[in-house]
């Protein structure tokens, strides 16, 4: 929305002094604030998402593009779609498909020759695809470097890289005043689960790429060695990322699986290569490549009422924390499953993160200005049950030192919203 209507900063304001200051919408890169905000600008904030979409298309053309120049069936794109990630984040305003788009056009590019204009977009998207996610390198850096060591023009291959990397702290610069714009990671990395999370990671790419994983294995065709690595050092990488332990259900499949979306036309290359090189039946080749068209139909078709029904929980809590909570209150709550229904679309709050604000400072905030408590809990996973029980352990503590009113409390979903009003302090 910033973006948008051409503003770079955001007024926010302490909850603790009622000071006003101005900050970063965010601290992501801006890659996909930017291609959106023509999207907002034009049509409101409700068609960001369309933006997601058109990356989902590019995907899945390009893709096509790609087998087909490889001399492969163009309808093993059609896993693109297939892999539910993709299909549901197509209707959601992150980024994810956004760059999984810059870093294919890199791949896509690479792989085409050592020709000047080839080598020049390819090195120009793989280092601009930086703008969008810290984590493209692990995506493009293996063929780049595979193309500096097979000698493709690596004096310019290396030196466009570095050129459209630049892009990332040129915008950082304009933005913030430092060339340092860096998202710090709320969960941490750790060996502690990454055997657990590895099996989730290859259990997606067998999975939800019907074969990925192992057509990646029998894979002996060209740029084999890029491939293969690029796969296994995301693999790795996201192994011991602690994120994706922290949802169940489809919900992993799709906050987890997100990670690996611009492994997606790798892996769609991979299997149409394996099955055209060891699938000797016509027959059988044709029957695979429409269970694979159907299958990405049947996602799509029914990807779209569930995340219907899912945007819709979202939006029935939001409606009731905006009409339960006051403008010129500050609402305590936590970063991890409720403060991201804080939005300016629907209006000015103040808001406070318990985990940054001791229950004990209550009291005294309650003497400049009112405070309400404001919790979403959620249960599906250990982690999440964790988080609820420290919100209801805030509201203990600090139950023992002021009165509250129990203003809401119902459940949308597997969500359950809790306000409460802090009415007195001793």
């Amino acid at each position: 929305m910033a973006f948008a209507e051409s503003h770079a900063r955001v007024p926010v304001v302490d909850p603790a002094t009622g000071a006003v200051r101005s900050e970063l919408p965010s601290t992501y890169p801006p890659g996909t604030s930017l291609v959106q905000a023509p999207f907002v600008r034009l049509a409101g904030w409700p068609v960001a998402c369309w933006a997601s979409f058109a990356a989902l298309c590019f995907l899945t053309l390009v893709t096509g593009l790609w087998l087909r120049r490889r001399g492969l069936p163009a309808t093993y794109a059609a896993l693109i779609p297939l892999f539910i990630p993709a299909s549901v984040l197509a209707r959601t305003g992150m980024g994810d498909l956004l760059s999984a788009a810059v870093v294919l056009g890199s791949l896509v590019f690479l792989d085409a020759g050592r020709g000047a204009p080839a080598v020049t977009a390819g090195g120009l998207l793989g280092g601009a695809s930086l703008v969008f996610r810290d984590t493209t390198p692990l995506f493009v850096g293996p063929f780049l470097l595979g193309n500096v060591l097979r000698g493709r023009n690596p004096l310019l291959l290396i030196a466009v890289t570095l050129l459209g990397a630049s892009l990332r702290p040129v915008l950082a610069w304009a933005l913030q005043g430092t060339p340092w714009l860096v998202h710090q990671p709320i969960f941490p990395f750790t060996l502690s689960g990454a055997g657990t999370r590895a099996l989730f990671y290859a259990a997606t790419m067998l999975v939800l790429v019907p074969g990925g994983l192992v057509a990646v294995a029998l894979y002996s065709g060209k740029r084999r060695v890029e491939l293969t690595a690029t796969v296994l050092v995301a693999w790795l990488f996201f192994s011991v990322y602690s994120y994706s332990g922290q949802n169940s259900g489809l919900g992993a499949f799709v906050l987890g699986g997100r990670y690996l979306l611009p492994l997606v036309p790798l892996l769609a290359l991979a299997v149409a290569t394996v099955v055209q090189a060891r699938v000797g039946s016509s027959r059988v080749k044709g029957s695979l490549e429409i269970a694979i068209v159907l299958g990405a139909v049947l996602v799509t078709c029914l990807v779209h009422p569930l995340a219907l029904r899912w945007s819709e929980q979202q939006a029935k809590l939001v409606r009731i924390i905006y009409a339960t909570t006051r403008p010129e209150a500050v609402l305590i709550t936590e970063p991890f499953a409720t403060e991201k229904f804080f939005t300016d679309v629907y209006g000015a709050r103040t808001v406070a993160d318990r985990t940054r604000l001791p229950w004990s400072e209550v009291p005294t905030l309650l003497t400049r200005s009112p405070v309400q408590l404001v919790f979403v809990d959620r249960g599906e996973s250990e982690a999440w049950r964790q988080r609820a029980e420290l919100n209801q352990q805030y509201i203990d503590r600090v139950s023992t030192r002021c009165d509250l009113r129990a203003r809401v409390d119902v459940t949308s979903g597997a969500r359950r919203l809790r306000i409460f009003d802090v009415e007195r302090c001793r």
